[in-house]
């Protein structure tokens, strides 16, 4: 099975609020607040360990029916710097992506450092939304 390695947009961090278990690596994010920091308009994004979607997304992967997707709420602030540059980003709904994929059997995963792996089906998908600042590289078998 073809997969792929995607790299998303990192637009903010954990924001004020978040609850997460920091002694362990990764970190386990318990409730993620998404704070905005600055955006580039991508419809997947990222803050370490976390990855984020868009509402259109979010829909998509879910009627896609891909295997290895969970999906969360989640709370999104901006910054107070990013506040004067009205971007959008306040009126997309956000969600958290959470891969429970096995990497190769499974349409969406994480590898053993973290990264976001997708099967080429589930690249279709997220290909069709806006993604301009993600890397994309084919995975090594």
């Amino acid at each position: 099975m073809n997969s792929f390695v995607l790299e998303p947009e990192v637009p903010g961090g954990w924001g004020e609020g978040t609850i997460a278990d920091t002694s362990v690596h990764p970190p386990i994010v318990i409730e993620l607040v998404y704070e905005f920091a600055g955006w580039l308009g991508d419809e997947l994004i990222e803050t370490f360990p976390c990855f984020v979607v868009s509402g259109s997304l979010a829909s998509a992967l879910v009627a896609a029916g891909l295997s290895g997707v969970e999906l969360e709420a989640i709370s999104v602030k901006l910054s107070p710097d990013f506040l004067s540059n009205k971007t959008g980003v306040e009126e997309q709904k956000w969600v958290r992506l959470k891969p429970t994929g096995s990497v190769g059997s499974d349409d969406v995963s994480l590898s053993v450092g973290n990264e976001l792996i997708v099967s080429e089906r589930a690249l279709t998908v997220f290909a069709a939304h806006k993604l301009g600042n993600c890397s994309v590289t084919r995975r090594k078998a």
